[in-house]
């Protein structure tokens, strides 16, 4: 066969040109070549930021696996390849490959909520921890916020979240520990001849808001005397150590059972039952201060919003049934003492330095003063004003370990009947208490009356004296045996916790 040399030209200028691209440093390179595998369409709709070739079925550009990894691939499910954890879903690459989530890896991933905690198969978050709903946090309640909260009371809502202390930004349930080191200590009071071993245990720093209250009973749905017992068990809030110390079934009757009620016991004439507001100021059943409204207060400025402030008119049955549903129960009088300094023989929770603005939120001209010149507020007390001389908790000075308002402010209930005497060990005197045999609103007296009634459930003790002059001293500003059914304006509480 002839060939002709035009025909011998075609082959060499082809092997030419492909040299060419070889030796040429000038000339086109392998990778601005196309496949048409890897041709984009221009008319095909792709997910934004998401390379198409993703979605090939092939490992391309820097995937670490088929259509996944690298920067412009999805993330890569467990068990494919990958070279950091960015590469991954489960954000843990281990050994080359996509780690299962565990809640050991360091790495939010999986249904957790926080870092290794949260979600169905991780252990409980701890307080602070994120949340999104209470089974993931080890309290058992997220707030609103979706953070672990310190107890149930505090749901990140004013005066229940971080609005106490010296500078209102601390949790209202924040608990300091007593003693702070050691399994226990011994407490001494000579004036009435106690002489008691004491475990350690957890007291609250303040003393009970407004804000944590309402967050009991919307919890409650407005209805204690119903939901308190089925939602706690029975037996709740009582002391590890002292026998028959918890809830008793009996007490039910003394509970709210509706909003109604609780405006009228803690103090807002306008939401009331029949418009009487039951809350007393001594024996003669005078109109009493109070800091409980029916509405949240809207008050812009925190250090006057009445959210934060201690609630008053507070009754031992509910004082009691908060702190079982808080997660704590009452402190006994050895254990305040404790929390008071008695042991060291401290006249007063701060020591023993002379009262004055800065220890105690207190009358300093007394009870025979016409209006008290009080230590808290712009205004001295005048009558229905609510209460604007009475302090958030921890604007005075705190006790040795920590805890505010031990003297002044508002006097606690405690758990015991009176004032334990003799030698014991994790000891509280309940001799007094008893099954109550009415119903509230049924046991208190009307405006004017006397309160025989009040003794249907027993006494308790009261101590830590208050705004309105009683006294600060530890032991003499202690009420031994009140009737439990007394509400008072300057009388409230906290709650103790075991360790």
């Amino acid at each position: 066969m002839r060939l002709s040399l035009k025909s011998l030209l075609v082959p060499l200028f082809v092997l030419a040109s492909a040299c060419d691209l070889v030796t040429d440093p000038g000339g086109p390179r392998p990778e601005d070549f196309t496949l048409d595998s890897d041709r984009v369409d221009p008319n095909e709709e792709n997910t934004p930021g998401v390379d198409p070739r993703s979605t090939d079925g092939q490992k391309s550009g820097n995937e670490t696996d088929v259509d996944c990894g690298g920067n412009a691939a999805p993330k890569c499910a467990d068990g494919k390849a990958c070279k950091a954890a960015s590469d991954c879903a489960s954000g843990v690459c281990d050994g080359g490959k996509c780690a299962v989530p565990s809640p050991t890896d360091g790495v939010a991933n999986g249904d957790e909520t926080d870092i290794d905690c949260g979600g169905a198969s991780a252990p409980k978050c701890a307080t602070a921890k994120s949340c999104k709903k209470g089974s993931d946090c080890a309290i058992g309640f997220c707030g609103v916020d979706e953070k672990c909260q310190l107890a149930p009371s505090c749901n990140a809502k004013i005066g229940a979240g971080n609005h106490c202390g010296p500078n209102g930004d601390e949790s209202c349930c924040t608990a300091a520990r007593v003693p702070n080191a050691g399994a226990s200590v011994d407490y001494v009071q000579q004036t009435w001849g106690l002489y008691a071993h004491v475990s350690a245990f957890n007291l609250d720093k303040y003393e009970v808001t407004v804000g944590r209250l309402r967050a009991f009973f919307t919890a409650m749905d407005g209805n204690p005397r119903a939901n308190f017992e089925k939602t706690v068990g029975p037996n709740a809030g009582k002391h590890p150590k002292i026998a028959n110390s918890g809830w008793k079934t009996a007490w039910n009757r003394r509970l709210p059972k509706s909003w109604a009620d609780i405006d009228s016991r803690y103090g807002d004439p306008a939401k009331a039952n029949g418009g009487t507001q039951f809350c007393m100021r001594g024996a003669g059943g005078d109109w009493g201060t109070t800091t409980w409204n029916h509405d949240p207060d809207a008050n812009p400025k925190l250090v006057d919003n009445f959210e934060v402030k201690p609630v008053v008119c507070l009754d031992w049955y509910t004082l009691f049934a908060f702190c079982a549903w808080d997660g704590g129960r009452l402190p006994t009088t050895a254990e305040w003492g404790l929390a008071a300094s008695e042991d060291l023989g401290w006249k007063y929770a701060w020591g023993n330095g002379t009262p004055d603005a800065s220890k105690a939120v207190m009358g300093l001209n007394g009870l025979e003063a016409a209006w008290p010149n009080l230590t808290w507020g712009e205004n001295t007390r005048f009558p229905l004003d609510r209460g604007t001389h009475i302090a958030p908790p921890g604007k005075k000075a705190p006790g040795r370990f920590g805890h505010y308002d031990l003297a002044g402010n508002v006097a606690e209930w405690l758990l015991d009947s009176y004032n334990p005497t003799g030698e014991c060990n994790d000891c509280a005197n309940i001799s007094g208490w008893k099954d109550p045999q009415l119903d509230w609103p049924d046991y208190e007296p009307k405006l004017g009356a006397k309160h025989p009634t009040w003794l249907d459930g027993g006494t308790r003790v009261v101590r830590g004296g208050s705004w309105e002059g009683h006294d600060t001293r530890s032991h003499e500003g202690t009420w031994n045996g009140v009737e439990v059914g007394f509400t008072y304006h300057a009388l409230g509480g906290r709650c103790a916790r075991d360790l």
